[in-house]
């Protein structure tokens, strides 16, 4: 995809987008670091070559470097987080960034149904809007093992990619729970219309879900988490069965699907309050009921696994790129 054509789908995609805001950065981070640990030398100064001619290389992919990191480690960590760096409603925000920013790219609505209401809603109406993270996925791959395009438009690419890998796997990128309430396509938003009370305080679903890897980028603070990330991945036997079961995009979307309906949703079993009516002051925060007993803990597990896979899977998608 040339720029001139990925600034004219901005203005196509906008227009019906969602909010969602993927990991936070430290969750981003963390994934392209568990991506960058598998990297050999040659791979790693290949992988800052190509990101070498992005347009914002100086003023974002290598700012804020810590003394004690390489700069080539760095830009790509930092370069996992530049999608969300160019949203609109970054305090930041100029206009020249406009063209880079696609919103709908960060997710697929893949409709949960609540139980109840399953007779509802005809299947054409549950069909998952495109463009989609699946659908942007797949192109910028394309485009970077096709060698389309120059080396700006390659770079940003690979930040798409390395920033959608990890989007796809937080669970609730890939699902939307569907209701009379929360109508298709877009349902409750991949859970962004649903509150919850996790700390005495009304947040959206999605909120919670983002920050379950934690809050903090300092370099230090990434190493220990991939340490953690990683030593529970070795003890999950049944990591690596899902590693080589699940080898496409769409796979991959469908399992984080999976772990939204039965972690996130609980089935359809979590209470639901509707987070519009909290932010008018409807419904006070203390009528939106608090998460279920033990559900934080297995909901940071499941990102644990989720964020181990995606940065196998990740150094895996970087490797194969490279190899071009």
């Amino acid at each position: 995809m040339k720029l001139a054509r990925i600034a004219l789908l901005l203005f196509m995609v906008c227009a019906c987008a969602a909010p969602a805001s993927g990991w936070n950065s430290t969750g981003h981070m963390a994934v392209a670091l568990l991506a960058w640990k598998r990297l050999d030398p040659a791979q790693r100064q290949a992988a800052h070559r190509l990101l070498a001619a992005h347009p914002h290389y100086a003023r974002y992919l290598t700012q804020q470097r810590p003394d004690d990191v390489p700069i080539d480690e760095w830009a790509f960590l930092r370069a996992a987080t530049w999608p969300d760096w160019v949203r609109e409603s970054r305090e930041h925000h100029e206009r020249d960034l406009a063209a880079y920013h696609h919103a709908n790219w960060h997710y697929i609505n893949l409709p949960f149904v609540a139980p109840e209401q399953a007779r509802e809603f005809a299947a054409a109406d549950l069909r998952p809007e495109a463009p989609n993270v699946i659908t942007a996925l797949n192109e910028a791959w394309e485009s970077l093992n096709s060698g389309e395009g120059g080396p700006q438009e390659q770079a940003i690419h690979f930040c798409w990619v390395l920033h959608l890998v990890g989007d796809i796997h937080q669970p609730l990128h890939c699902a939307s729970l569907v209701s009379r309430r929360f109508p298709p396509p877009k349902g409750d938003e991949g859970g962004n219309l649903v509150a919850i009370n996790p700390h005495k305080r009304a947040e959206p679903l999605h909120t919670f879900w983002d920050h379950l890897l934690g809050t903090n980028t300092h370099a230090r603070a990434l190493e220990e988490l991939a340490k953690r990330i990683e030593a529970g991945a070795e003890s999950d036997r049944d990591l690596a069965a899902r590693f080589r079961s699940h080898e496409t995009v769409q796979s991959w979307a469908d399992e984080s699907y999976q772990a939204a309906v039965e972690f996130a949703y609980l089935n359809g079993r979590l209470p639901i309050v509707d987070y519009r009516l909290v932010e008018r002051k409807e419904v006070d925060v203390h009528e939106v009921p608090v998460l279920p007993a033990g559900y934080a803990a297995t909901a940071r597990d499941v990102a644990h696994r989720q964020a181990a896979l995606g940065g196998r899977r990740l150094a895996a998608v970087v490797q194969q790129i490279l190899k071009r």
